[in-house]
């Protein structure tokens, strides 16, 4: 077997190709979401989004308010999600699954 010492060109080009396939990953995975901004009067109430999330399939945890999105922290199904959503229209900008749970919790209480 090759010793690839730390003055090899092989290993030296290995390692930048795995630094760069890191720093995309990286750039994928903690990418910012960015909803639409809209007027705050064009903004469905809180409350209805919680309707609305809750109709999806939604457990939540909390609603809150992040740039010029809804963020969800809860679940769907066995995952525990954080769930953005357009302020306007209410619909799904991206979801992230955050730990995948042994079992489903029971959302409809």
């Amino acid at each position: 077997m090759k010793n690839l010492a730390s003055n090899d060109p092989l290993k030296e080009l290995m390692n930048k190709i795995l630094a760069s396939l890191l720093a995309i990953n990286s750039t994928f995975l903690f990418a910012a979401v960015k909803c639409k901004s809209h007027p705050q009067k064009d903004w469905i109430p809180l409350g209805q989004m919680q309707m609305k999330a809750l109709d999806d399939g939604y457990g939540m945890k909390e609603l809150v308010v992040e740039g010029s999105c809804y963020k969800l922290y809860g679940v769907k199904g066995t995952n525990k999600v954080e769930a953005y959503f357009d302020m306007k229209t209410g619909k799904l900008v991206k979801s992230v699954t955050k730990e995948v749970l042994k079992t489903p919790l029971d959302t409809s209480n």
